[in-house]
């Protein structure tokens, strides 16, 4: 295979030295640098070392290689934890497998030296036992019995007299004996606790543990999983869902999927009502949470709220299904239930919308403070048999943006 010969560059400024950096910067006026530059740009521009990529790594660098500052984002320590991944999970692979090598070696120990006391237990048991009937044997004279029981037919009356006089000397000693042989007995009872049923629930009991181990694994993960995916958002759900009530005319919707948001834009050239909804089927399966920031403080007033399925033309302005901003109106999603009640446009404000169509409930709060919590009143509350669409309207002659910024639903 023919090798591409590496060309060396010189440092224009100095040339003793070769260029081995790129530069990566806003104020790129010359990409490539030495070492020798690097050093006077840190000491006397106050560059910092993340504005410079090695060159030899870009040229050598594998598919599993993160740069430390590349490509340029807002928070380097996404990039920081990236680099995490780079390393194979042996040692997490080894260290799982010495935990459980290490706990199976000590369960099986415990459950040997158990095994081995129970075994013990029984052979003294067995031992006890035996000296039970050795006692049992003697208290009852049961060869003498067996030898009076002997009966030779000449003499039989004889016989009979003496076993009459042999039964009622051990008549009397009925307390005696009941004594002796009770408290042999309860000896016996005393050691003898095991029982092959103790020994299944010992069984049942462990993997039941075990069972529940691994369940308390799982769930934690999938609440893990369910904190990220909060986090994160379903946003992209709504891409493409958007339309325009009919009596809406000029707003346009822009949907940045780098940005992660989707822009709803009104121009100030039509004093006629917009109305934008998003064909997305909110459910009372479910429960829904959406997120919007006012980029700045629109003139009259905006409705955020829900619209029917089966009637997309319905206006938020005569439903009530939503709550007004920049004019405050009790009417529309006045129903305090924590805090004040609030209304106001500011840039940059960020309000948070909560849909509980199975319990009737559209709430809208202050976020992230949630000092204050308002509602729909009870008359206009929500139908649980219905589906609805997130609606926004707007109304004016203004000109405005609000960003949708995080759409998230969580199954009941």
């Amino acid at each position: 295979m023919e090798i591409e010969e590496q060309i060396n560059l010189s440092c224009k400024i100095h040339p003793i030295h070769n260029i081995s950096f790129l530069k990566i910067s806003e104020d790129n006026f010359e990409l490539l640098k030495c070492e020798e530059c690097i050093l006077q740009e840190c000491i006397f521009q106050k560059c910092q070392i993340q504005d410079f990529i090695s060159l030899k790594t870009i040229k050598t660098c594998d598919q599993s290689h993160v740069f430390m500052n590349w490509p340029p984002i807002n928070d380097m320590n996404i990039l920081k934890d990236f680099q995490k991944f780079q390393q194979p999970n042996c040692q997490i692979i080894t260290e799982i497998e010495l935990f459980f090598d290490n706990l199976i070696q000590e369960v099986v120990s415990k459950l040997e030296k158990e095994k081995k006391q129970m075994i013990l237990q029984i052979i003294s048991i067995n031992e006890q036992k035996e000296e039970f009937f050795k006692i049992y044997n003697l208290i009852s004279g049961k060869d003498k019995l067996k030898s009076l029981c002997n009966f030779k037919t000449q003499n039989i009356y004889n016989e009979l007299d003496v076993l009459n006089k042999f039964i009622s000397e051990f008549m009397k000693k009925k307390d005696q004996n009941s004594k002796i042989l009770n408290e042999q007995l309860k000896r016996i009872q005393l050691e003898q606790i095991y029982e092959l049923e103790d020994l299944q629930q010992l069984g049942q009991s462990i993997l039941k543990q075990i069972d529940e181990f691994i369940e308390s694994i799982s769930l934690k993960k999938k609440s893990r999983q369910s904190l990220i995916q909060q986090q994160l958002g379903q946003l992209d759900s709504l891409f493409g869902t958007y339309g325009l009530s009919e009596f809406s005319i000029t707003s346009e919707v822009i949907e940045n999927i780098n940005e992660n948001k989707i822009s709803i834009l009104k121009k100030n050239n039509c004093i006629q009502p917009e109305q934008i909804y998003f064909e997305y089927n909110l459910t009372n399966e479910k429960t829904y949470i959406f997120r919007f920031r006012f980029n700045d403080k629109a003139g009259d007033y905006i409705i955020l709220g829900l619209i029917n399925q089966n009637n997309v033309n319905s206006s938020l302005d005569y439903t009530f299904k939503g709550k007004k901003f920049g004019k405050k109106d009790k009417e529309y999603g006045g129903k305090v239930v924590k805090g004040n009640l609030f209304g106001q446009i500011k840039k940059d404000q960020i309000i948070e919308m909560r849909v509980d169509i199975q319990n009737k409930k559209l709430e809208f709060l202050d976020y992230p403070d949630y000092e204050n919590i308002n509602e729909i009143h009870d008359k206009y509350q929500l139908n649980k048999n219905c589906t609805y669409y997130l609606a926004i309207f707007l109304c004016g002659k203004f000109q405005t943006c609000i960003d949708l910024l995080y759409f998230s639903e969580t199954q009941k």
